[in-house]
């Protein structure tokens, strides 16, 4: 995980703000910035430049490799062409990383060369595809900038208001996970992997490419999963029965919209929950961050191809991942 450096219903909240702002980016100038949520998390580490360089260089790095060389090779189209700009974009994530662990230790800055998100490169990369580089760059900094300086002015309102204001609730903690969370990485690439051969196979979807790899991680304490499921299924029906009928949204617009219904849901049922627990459970400890973005992805699925496929599609990649990455944990890390 990174360290945002800020609690974590704050970044919550700044990702709620970006996806706010990119979609009025969008509606009114037709612009995007790689997906809803890339100015949301891109905003946070505004004040640490070097993470967003190394973000944007990846994505350029990217699209070049898959522009000039692979998509020359390969027949690449829709969702394959999203999964390649991916892979390709967390393999280069992993040479920059590679060089902030080996060198962060002394030269502390260069931790920024780790970029921000695993699939954040692939999905800017793409927008350069459609848009070209320089709209979407532009687009990029300027939704990120405004996000971050909405950002400022939360945090300047938080550090006045009564210290009770914030919800032990929201505060994310670890637990003894289903596999070991230095795996998280190989067990990322694998979700995306099995995510998009069980599309290509079966033409099912399972909720986004990450999806698979995060819900591995509590295999082993089904409560976390009921938890995320259950959110999925109230955004679902929020989103399609209610929303869609009395609002024209679609595409993009939808899926954000489904992104902050999702935030609204977690955070009340977090509240609830730490009620009737005494704090005791906190779901998807540890990732709660990205937790709301899984359930919708769930719920975007889900109004594309029926939620019992997806949540099938959900229960198949996860269990396939769960069982490759437990045995390399047991094998490699015990």
């Amino acid at each position: 995980m990174h360290n945002y450096g800020i609690p974590t219903e704050v970044v919550r909240l700044v990702l709620a703000l970006g996806i706010i702002v990119s979609i009025l980016i969008y509606e009114r100038f037709r612009l995007t910035g790689g997906a809803a949520v890339v100015a949301g998390y891109l905003g946070i580490f505004m004040n640490r430049p070097l993470y967003i360089i190394t973000t944007i260089v990846i994505s350029l790095a990217t699209y070049f490799v898959v522009q000039r060389f692979i998509a020359r090779r390969m027949f690449l189209y829709g969702r394959r062409r999203l999964v390649v700009m991916v892979l390709v974009g967390m393999g280069f994530e992993f040479i920059t990383g590679v060089v902030a662990w080996w060198f962060s230790p002394t030269v502390g800055w260069l931790i920024g060369l780790y970029g921000v998100g695993f699939v954040l490169p692939g999905l800017i990369a793409q927008d350069m595809e459609r848009q070209g580089a320089g709209r979407t760059i532009f687009t990029v900094l300027v939704t990120s900038l405004i996000t971050f300086l909405l950002m400022e002015n939360v945090l300047a309102i938080k550090n006045n208001l009564p210290i009770f204001w914030n919800s032990i609730a929201f505060e994310d903690k670890t637990i003894l996970y289903s596999y070991h969370t230095r795996l998280l990485v190989p067990a990322v690439v694998l979700s995306v992997l099995i995510s998009a051969a069980l599309f290509e196979w079966r033409g099912i979807r399972s909720g986004g490419f990450l999806t698979a790899a995060y819900a591995a991680l509590f295999v082993l304490k089904p409560l976390h999963l009921i938890f995320i499921g259950l959110i999925g299924i109230l955004v679902y029906f929020t989103v399609t029965h209610f929303l869609m009928r009395y609002t024209p949204i679609f595409g993009r617009t939808k899926f954000a919209m489904m992104v902050l219904t999702g935030l609204v849901f977690t955070w009340g049922l977090e509240v609830l929950t730490a009620r009737l627990t005494g704090n005791a459970f906190i779901p998807f400890a540890g990732f709660s961050v990205i937790s709301p973005m899984i359930a919708a992805l769930i719920a975007n699925d889900g109004e594309r191809q029926g939620l019992a496929k997806t949540l099938a599609g959900v229960a198949v990649t996860t269990f396939i991942v769960f069982i490759a990455i437990k045995g390399v944990d047991l094998l490699v890390l015990a």
